[in-house]
């Protein structure tokens, strides 16, 4: 047979705050609680809810970019690749992973966007990097140039 258990938390204010009493007919047990926000984001990412998964994360670099990633995933994968590329330019991942992703999709305009946005989040320090990328989003607006029929005479 299952064992039911009871809990009883002490209220705000009493000489145990932060402390839960959970009992059963054969133990009973103090449990603390200690940072018990840390993990609703998670809970929240899990559920699907970005944005509260976000807010959860905010000032944590790693959840926060685990979050981003997982919200660009998921608008990649409905086809709503514009949203996508704005998410995963706000993340760590490579640029050559992320642009190949969206060149496999047939994606250029999306993955122009991508370009943009990360261009702007770049450090100007990082000079190589910010010439590399401004020289593939010219690339991508040259072929679409290329591609527009002539203007009639």
């Amino acid at each position: 047979a299952e064992a039911q258990a009871q809990v009883e938390a002490e209220g705000s204010g009493g000489p145990e705050h932060g402390v839960v009493w959970v009992w059963t007919a054969d133990a009973v047990f103090r449990l603390f609680v200690t940072r018990e926000a840390r993990h609703v984001g998670r809970l929240h990412l899990a559920a699907g809810d970005f944005g509260r998964a976000l807010a959860f994360s905010a000032g944590r670099l790693g959840p926060q970019a685990e979050v981003l990633r997982a919200q660009a995933e998921h608008d990649f994968s409905r086809a709503a690749y514009t949203n996508a590329a704005l998410g995963f330019a706000r993340t760590p991942d490579p640029v050559d992973e992320v642009a190949r992703r969206f060149l496999s999709a047939g994606q250029k305009a999306p993955l122009r966007s991508y370009l943009l946005a990360r261009l702007k989040r770049i450090d100007p320090a990082d000079a190589i990097q910010a010439t590399m990328l401004a020289t593939w989003a010219c690339e991508l607006f040259l072929q679409e140039l290329a591609s527009l029929p002539p203007p009639p005479h």
